[in-house]
């Protein structure tokens, strides 16, 4: 990313566009200073967590046992997730059942799209067992067989903060890195997807909430 040069005048540092969301006004311009600022945080405050929870997964002696825990969303303190500490015990019990049936195609998958469609196909049907869990878990499952997303997947909060850069349509599942704003095309996909659900209200101009990303 092309830093503005020190002595460069505040007024003339480069900006970035959020793109308007449909009915929204459009937001303001971000400058560079601007994004070091949010992405700087992000790296101190936000991404150790993230990155912690996938080292988790991969440091698992078999698939069998990183399969269990991702079914369960168990965490390294051997409690959820936060993201998923809302779902009811009953669905959690229900992917548990149901995913270390499909080790084999895991173990056989090459990329972490394939990993995702086996877990859609197979728990995403469960009531109480949204797309955010299906991603989560198909993302803890590709950590210990340390495959990463091609794209940006969009679900739940992510999905949100997308908006304010792109225009989706209502079955958008994913974007190429390179549609979203330069200061986050050097990122891995799952870090932009973490960031968006991170800053969604920041991005698209709102009263920041508490968020569980």
């Amino acid at each position: 990313m092309k830093m503005p040069h020190r002595n460069q005048s505040p007024s003339r540092a480069r900006t970035y566009p959020l793109l308007p969301v449909v009915g929204k006004h459009p937001p303001r311009r971000w400058t560079t200073n601007e994004w070091k600022k949010t992405l700087r945080e992000y790296d101190q405050l936000h991404r150790p967590k993230h990155l912690e929870g996938l080292s988790w997964f991969a440091e698992q002696p078999s698939l069998a046992a990183a399969v269990a825990y991702a079914a369960t969303a168990t965490n390294r303190c051997q409690k959820r997730f936060d993201h998923q500490r809302r779902i009811r015990k009953q669905a959690i019990q229900s992917a548990k059942a149901v995913l270390p049936r499909h080790c084999r195609q895991f173990a056989e998958a090459t990329s972490f799209g394939e990993i995702h469609q086996i877990v859609l196909k197979s728990v995403g049907g469960i009531p109480g067992i949204g797309e955010l869990f299906c991603y989560d878990t198909a993302l803890r499952i590709a950590s210990f067989r340390l495959l990463e997303p091609e794209e940006v997947y969009l679900h739940a909060g992510a999905r949100e903060g997308a908006r304010a850069f792109c225009d989706l349509t209502y079955d958008t599942q994913s974007l190429p890195a390179n549609q979203f704003p330069e200061p986050l095309r050097s990122r891995p996909p799952h870090e932009i997807e973490n960031i968006l659900c991170v800053y969604k209200s920041k991005f698209l101009g709102r009263r920041a909430r508490k968020s569980r990303c």
